[in-house]
């Protein structure tokens, strides 16, 4: 009797194990700004990858039901269906040069923000008229903005501040410590910010002022890593972080280090795609 419970005890061991040390396979949308496209990577079935070219060095992306995915464009937006991989709509406004990021709201509605004059929001409605502006001169260099509960806006800006911003101007400011080039922030459920430095090659979590509770990354890197740019990034079901690590402008400079990195909760890397043939410097990513 004692020796059959060992023997199942030691057989679940080595099951439990053989699970753990599986290597992890994602499936995963990208931008690509080097290489001006749009990758779909599915790492258990290779033949089933694809990409896009598109028009330009696009940079946001975001998934909106119906096979479709929303890219930002360079003066608008693009709708491309994931099944064709082809492109189904496209809005194109001389008023939304600039465009950096985009996000379709429940309701249709689909806001752009575009680097001119500082930089600018506006909101569509979803026939694409359009129905709200903000203009805020004093700022610079918008990348990624996502809404936060409140469906005020949330978004990095002037190299090491995050901004939240209604249709009447901006609400507060932070600082992040340490970081240069603030690329997007996120709103957790508990009120703490997510977001990714840029050149400081570090996520950081925050407190709604701005105290930081924890980072991942951060240099100098582990070796064998380089943490060029952290850009966009998504939080998965489990709280693991995945993150572009983008390298560089030159269709090539993919080759200096990995595309995606995954952290887990401690702040271990414990996944990393790297594929310098199929693509150039990612700067987006859906898991």
């Amino acid at each position: 009797m004692r020796n059959g419970l060992w023997c199942a005890l030691l057989t679940a061991l080595l099951v439990w194990r053989a699970v753990a040390e599986e290597p992890i396979k994602h499936r995963f949308l990208a931008m690509d700004e080097s290489r001006q496209q749009l990758l779909y990577v599915d790492e258990a079935d290779p033949a089933a990858c694809w990409s896009v070219k598109l028009k330009d060095r696009y940079r946001d992306l975001q998934l909106i039901g119906a096979h479709r995915v929303l890219l930002s464009a360079t003066s608008g937006y693009e709708e491309w269906d994931l099944e064709r991989h082809a492109l189904v709509k496209e809005h194109v406004d001389a008023r939304l040069a600039g465009a950096a990021t985009v996000r379709r709201l429940p309701d249709g509605h689909t806001i752009v923000g575009c680097n001119q004059n500082g930089i600018t929001f506006f909101e569509l409605g979803a026939d694409d008229a359009m129905l709200h502006t903000l203009k805020l001169p004093t700022l610079n260099t918008l990348r990624l903005a996502r809404l936060t509960p409140r469906g005020t806006l949330l978004f990095g800006a002037n190299m090491t501040k995050v901004f939240e911003a209604d249709w009447n101007g901006v609400l507060r400011e932070r600082i992040l410590a340490g970081s240069k080039y603030n690329y997007m922030a996120l709103e957790k459920p508990d009120g703490h910010l997510l977001v990714s430095a840029g050149y400081a090659g570090f996520l950081a979590e925050t407190e709604a002022d701005g105290h930081e509770l924890r980072h991942w990354g951060g240099k100098p890197e582990p070796a064998g890593l380089l943490y060029n740019f952290f850009a966009g990034f998504q939080v998965l079901p489990n709280g693991h972080v995945v993150v572009a690590n983008w390298t560089g402008h030159g269709a090539g400079d993919s080759a200096r280090a990995d595309q995606l990195i995954e952290f887990d909760g401690a702040g271990q890397v414990v996944w990393r795609w790297h594929d310098a043939q199929r693509a150039g410097s990612l700067h987006g990513v859906i898991v």
